[in-house]
């Protein structure tokens, strides 16, 4: 029985139809593709999971991607900006009737041959110093705030803004015969009324093989220069003449110092009686911010004076600059504010401009200065590397219409002129005015990394406190985020034109408006308006969260508050 299975089963093998070798090698080939599509498949995906390709602000876990501090509305923030003071008013008008001065002046010059008082558009050749007070009340001169050293006195006019403001205000009233001359004493004897500019070179403080030149130093000799310079030194001083060169040497700390081509350049024997004036540093003041809004005191000598015929601000003086339309600004709308007389009037009305303005500062200050600190505060565990591409993109794409629209010129720093790329790899990072160092790409990289950080914290912070609109809100805002870059952008185009609304028909009108709302809403893209909308509501919203510090609270400024 079992040898009739065998046969059969051989029987039936044998009837089976083999495979031919063509037919194998396409199995094995499609087995092969199959093999290939699947790991290509699997690979896309991990690829596409390592970029984030399915990354959505709104709906992914922003946990896995930013690290958010646990009390994030509590911090503090310092702008710098400080409130408008009548003083600002007052540097306002003083400018406006320094413009309209008289051409040509009426006497004066220097020197000063009899005693004259300034007034508003007069230009004052001064020599100045200036100081501020440290905690105690002594003087600190400041660095780059004197003329002293120079070859002539600075001419100033009354009313041009050429100083720190309340300068110039301050000195309307003073007369030439109110302190002496500055006069510099080039050679001779030196005594101990003087006050002496020199030179010399020292050892420097922190590598003693190298040497320090120091220039325009200031020796007041009624103090005790021996406590700063070392013992010995002023006696060795006083024998030199002003204008002769030596090597002085002296003890200081028990170390030998060598002060060595000490130069008197000059003398002075009046800086005991200068006109001492009070201004302040404005908060903007870009030269140096540690005095933004410091009191400052100016000590001043008066070379000359040429006088200038100045109308005063009167009623009559401001209603025919009116009507003059030198000022933005009708008697209807002056007639609006407070005060018995248009000077009352134009008072309120700059301090409410200028109130205006601080309020419209502080919102954007703070603003900003919250995104700075969210941007420190949170840190990045890992980009959705998706997210970051789609933004360098769009970043290449903005600067290709700039390579085609300026024809490929762009501004070359080392040269300072404009110079014509061949190529968009050359011509970006002239665009960016970035150095030779830089790698553009990876610059590009960075601005879209910190544009990815700063949405997802935008929208970290939109679900976090439930700020999401509904569909109909949403809509609203956006349509008031298309308004206002239409408004804008019509404005613009009527002003590069120079015109207005009334020149057009109603028609052309209306049809000058369709064609800038097709034009700005095609320009930017739909995001773009998209994050517009959440900004704002977040920035609504954060705005109240931090303690801020303006310059008023971390400045000592000298008008009331």
């Amino acid at each position: 029985m079992s040898e009739n299975i065998k046969n059969k089963t051989i029987e039936k093998e044998e009837g089976k139809k083999k495979i031919s070798e063509k037919n194998l090698a396409v199995i094995i080939t499609a087995g092969i593709l199959a093999i290939l599509l699947i790991v290509t498949a699997v690979i896309s995906l991990v690829q596409a999971i390592a970029q984030d390709v399915w990354f959505d602000y709104f709906t992914s876990d922003l946990d896995d991607y930013i690290e958010m501090p646990d009390d994030y509305k509590n911090f503090k923030v310092n702008i710098d900006l400080a409130k408008a003071h009548d003083i600002d008013i007052d540097v306002t008008i003083l400018n406006m009737l320094y413009e309209d001065k008289s051409e040509t002046p009426l006497y004066g010059g220097s020197p000063v041959t009899s005693p004259i008082t300034i007034t508003a558009g007069d230009t004052v050749s001064i020599w100045y110093r200036g100081y501020i007070l440290d905690e105690d009340g002594e003087k600190l001169y400041l660095d780059g705030m004197s003329n002293f050293t120079g070859n002539s006195p600075y001419a100033l006019g009354i009313g041009s803004n050429g100083f720190v403001p309340g300068f110039e205000l301050n000195l309307i009233g003073k007369n030439t015969g109110d302190s002496p001359k500055f006069e510099k004493i080039t050679e001779g004897e030196i005594n101990d009324g003087m006050v002496l500019y020199v030179s010399y070179s020292v050892p420097s403080a922190t590598d003693a093989s190298k040497v320090e030149k120091k220039s325009d130093v200031r020796l007041d000799l009624s103090e005790d220069l021996d406590a700063i310079y070392g013992a010995s030194f002023k006696e060795k001083l006083m024998k030199l003449k002003i204008g002769a060169k030596a090597d002085i040497t002296s003890t200081l700390n028990d170390k030998s110092i060598t002060y060595k081509d000490l130069t008197v350049s000059f003398a002075t024997e009046c800086e005991k009686n200068p006109i001492v004036i009070e201004c302040y540093f404005p908060y903007d003041y870009s030269n140096n911010k540690d005095l933004r809004n410091e009191t400052a005191y100016f000590e001043i000598y008066i070379d000359g004076v040429i006088v200038y015929d100045c109308p005063e601000f009167t009623d009559e003086y401001l209603k025919k600059k009116i009507e003059d339309k030198d000022i933005n600004l009708t008697l209807d709308e002056l007639n609006e504010y407070e005060g018995a007389t248009l000077v009352e009037k134009y008072y309120a009305f700059a301090k409410k401009t200028m109130d205006d303005i601080y309020e419209t500062s502080y919102d954007s200050l703070v603003e900003t200065a919250i995104w700075n600190h969210f941007s420190s505060a949170v840190k990045v565990k890992k980009y959705p590397a998706a997210k970051v591409e789609e933004v360098f993109n769009t970043f290449i794409d903005d600067l290709s219409d700039q390579y085609l629209a300026y024809g490929g010129q762009a501004y070359d720093s080392t040269t300072g002129q404009y110079k014509t790329y061949d190529t968009l790899e050359a011509f970006i990072p002239a665009y960016l005015g970035l150095p030779s160092t830089t790698n553009w790409k990876t610059y590009l990289t960075e601005m879209a990394q910190s544009t990815v950080k700063e949405r997802m914290i935008m929208y970290y912070l939109l679900r976090e406190e439930n700020l999401i609109p509904s569909e109909d809100k949403y809509k609203e805002l956006l349509d008031e985020i298309h308004q206002e870059y239409l408004d804008e952008y019509i404005a613009q185009y009527l002003s590069y034109e120079g015109k207005t609304e009334d020149d057009y028909t109603e028609e052309e009108y209306a049809e000058l408006v369709e064609d800038c709302r097709e034009d700005i809403l095609t320009y930017y893209t739909e995001e773009f308006y998209e994050m517009k909308v959440y900004y704002g509501i977040v920035a609504d919203e954060f705005i109240d969260w931090p303690e801020v510090s303006t310059l008023d609270d971390r400045r000592a400024y000298p008008f009331d508050k």
